[in-house]
Order: structure tokens, then C-alpha cells, then sequence
């Protein structure tokens, strides 16, 4: 994997050196509008994310893959498409705030992603307040994220820690209660703040072609034209 040259100060102390490329799971419809401009808070999504509202991305082709078919099913008549992005770690601020979850799954990390998955709403209430980091990196929350919800709100008057409770139900594998380390659960990237617009471009992208059974890149003048 290649990585850029800056390293930014992360809130846990030292430094971390970030990808050169990620990738973000979308659709087609969107392509011309990031061409433009990658980081665009109105469409962010200001409820039910592990980190709050922030452009996801992820260090793993397969993984944006699996985020571009959901969104192809949730959506009629959307083209599933996987966005290359390539950081410029020398354009980012001297003074970035970021916040790393690494290693395994933690308590930390999963009070932060239950306070934000349920205590952030429509009026951009977010847990953190004006803290709350431009830039975040840790493990997903297990994928079948609407079993556990659901499960949750059968449960939730009988449980003493709802943060333990979590932890047990997102770690796990869904058919056989295998637990998951954080590699299995995928890692993302999270851009939370506009200001990192100038460090990111759109470098390409990919549409799955079902007669070559493969994904099949494309130039950026091309996503203009989409």
C-alpha cells in the first residue's frame, strides 16, 4: 500500500501516517457533484453513523464494494460505483484534530459510536460537541447493524450497560456468535470536517461490468459526462 509523506498529530499522542488512497461505496448519480467537491456536509447523514456525520471512506476496494451494492439496493435504478480517492497530505492543516481507534475493539470505541449512533439528530446535535474531531479512524460497527438495533429496542428497559450489551452484540458474527477481531469488522476512514476538501481528490472510479464479472475502472473525465 502506498502512503503519503505528512503525518498529522492524532488526540491519543504521536503520529500517524496516513494512505495515499481510499476508496467511498456510492452510486453513479453522484459522480459529477464529487469530481468537484469530495466533502460536502449537506449530504452527510446526520443520524445512525458509528462517528457522527462525515464522508466514509475505507483502506479496502472490497469492503467500498460491499457499501456500493447496498447503496445499488437500497436505491431503484442506481448504478453502484466504488470513488478512488487520493489524499495530499501536504494540503491538510498544520492543526488537525484527529482521533484514532486502533488495535483491537474497545470500551472507548464503542461508547463512541453508541453515543453517536443514538444521541445525534436532525438539528446536528452531535455528543462531541464543537470537539468532535475532523478526522476518525477505527473499525466498523458489525454490518448487520439493523439486527442489533432492533434487538436493542426489545431489551433496552431490562439492561443494566447498554454500552456492554452493544459491544457484545457488534463484535459478534452473526450466524455463529463467533467473535470478530477488529481486522473482520473493516476499517473506515472518517472525514468529518470541510476544511480537508483541498487534501482530497477524485482519482478514478469502478462500476461492476456483469458480463466481464469484474469491477472496471475509469477516468475522472469521465465521471463528468455520467
Amino acid at each position: 500500500m502506498e502512503y503519503g509523506h505528512r503525518k498529522f498529530e492524532s488526540s491519543i499522542g504521536g503520529q500517524l501516517l496516513l494512505p495515499k488512497y481510499v476508496f467511498h461505496g456510492t452510486t453513479s448519480s453522484v459522480l459529477p457533484a464529487m469530481s468537484g467537491r469530495l466533502l460536502n456536509s449537506k449530504y452527510w447523514r446526520k443520524t445512525d453513523r458509528d462517528f457522527g456525520a462525515a464522508f466514509y471512506t475505507t483502506i479496502s476496494f472490497r469492503q467500498a464494494a460491499d457499501w456500493a451494492i447496498r447503496q445499488e439496493m437500497y436505491q431503484i435504478g442506481a448504478v453502484g460505483c466504488v470513488v478512488k480517492i487520493h489524499i495530499h497530505p501536504e494540503l491538510l492543516p498544520n492543526e488537525l484534530k484527529g482521533l484514532v481507534f486502533a488495535g483491537e475493539t474497545n470500551e472507548e470505541w464503542i461508547r463512541f459510536i453508541v453515543d453517536h449512533r443514538y444521541d445525534c439528530d436532525e438539528e446536528g446535535y452531535d455528543p462531541c460537541g464543537e470537539a468532535h474531531p475532523s478526522l476518525i479512524i477505527g473499525p466498523m460497527a458489525d454490518n448487520k447493524i439493523d439486527v442489533v438495533r432492533a434487538e436493542f429496542a426489545k431489551q433496552q428497559s431490562n439492561l443494566n450497560n447498554k454500552y456492554n450489551w452493544f459491544y457484545q452484540w457488534m463484535t459478534r458474527e452473526y450466524t455463529d456468535h463467533r467473535r470478530l477481531d477488529a481486522m473482520e469488522l473493516g476499517n473506515q476512514i472518517a472525514f468529518c470536517n470541510e476544511a480537508l476538501n483541498d487534501a482530497l481528490t477524485l482519482e478514478s472510479y469502478f462500476q461492476y461490468d456483469g458480463k466481464r464479472k469484474e469491477w472496471i475502472e475509469y477516468g475522472t473525465s469521465e465521471a463528468d459526462t455520467i
